[in-house]
């Protein structure tokens, strides 16, 4: 009896002690989740910290202080726990060096580094409240509550702001601000970054043609393609009724008699 009643503290401690393992190994695991893939073409490569190189796939976590790089023709699209989306562009690499959220205030922080290649950041709620820093080579950008694209090269980085409330470039102790949509600034490596100008045309639909691959022109190929063997099927169809339906000759033709309605007849008087 004794023996029982001394066995029953020390389960209760064990499932404690389990209770809190469990505990610290779920938050340890929230906290190493900060976002997931939403989409992939071919295969963008990502490296969590400490450990090895692996193919990102849709629903693939992502952690904090990744490197993802892709080549010629990889791309992939994460989607942050605060609702922010980055797109990476083929011939691209970038590292997440930070990112904290606070789910019950929305309240956070988002920095990025990207070495080199064409990135695509729309904000989500933590660029509400504060900015989203991108560090490139040549400069660093803040991006707050809007759409951004930024093209990376060895010799210079570009930002246009396609959307939403600011964009900030600083590079040299100089910092550009672009307000309106539609506006890039250039930043030389080792430079200081430009006045604002309007981004030309053929440069933002071509960053945009490259983050979204070639998948939307080859089905617009195939549509043009589907409709023809449609027409010709339904030309086919036609002519063949047309073949069956043979016109009549003229004895098995028809005749048809017409004949006039009867008379009334009078009515019969009786004597």
């Amino acid at each position: 009896m004794l023996q029982s009643k001394a066995v029953v503290p020390l389960l209760v401690r064990a499932l404690l002690v389990g209770a809190a393992v469990l505990g610290l190994f779920s938050t340890a695991h929230a906290q190493g989740r900060i976002g997931v893939t939403q989409s992939t073409q071919n295969n963008p490569v990502g490296k969590p910290p400490g450990g090895v190189d692996r193919v990102l796939r849709v629903g693939t976590d992502v952690q904090a202080n990744e490197i993802i790089s892709t080549t010629a023709d990889d791309r992939a699209h994460l989607v942050f726990l605060d609702g922010t989306t980055l797109t990476i562009g083929p011939s691209s690499s970038m590292t997440i060096d930070k990112f904290v959220y606070d789910p019950t205030t929305q309240k956070g922080e988002l920095a990025v580094n990207a070495t080199k290649g064409v990135f695509r950041i729309i904000g989500g709620r933590i660029s509400k409240t504060s900015t989203i820093a991108v560090t490139t080579p040549a400069a660093t950008m803040g991006i707050r509550g809007g759409i951004a694209v930024l093209g990376v090269q060895p010799s210079a980085t570009t930002a246009i702001l396609v959307f939403g409330n600011s964009l900030t470039v600083t590079a040299g102790g100089v910092t550009q601000t672009i307000t309106v949509p539609g506006l890039s600034v250039t930043t030389p490596t080792g430079g200081t970054p430009g006045a604002p100008t309007i981004a030309v045309q053929g440069d933002l639909a071509a960053a945009l043609a490259t983050l979204a691959g070639n998948a939307p022109a080859a089905a617009t190929r195939q549509r043009p393609q589907r409709r023809l063997t449609r027409s010709r099927r339904s030309l086919r169809a036609i002519s063949a009724m047309r073949s069956r339906c043979r016109p009549l000759s003229k004895r098995s033709s028809l005749r048809i008699r017409l004949h006039p309605s009867p008379r009334p007849r009078r009515p019969q008087t009786w004597p």
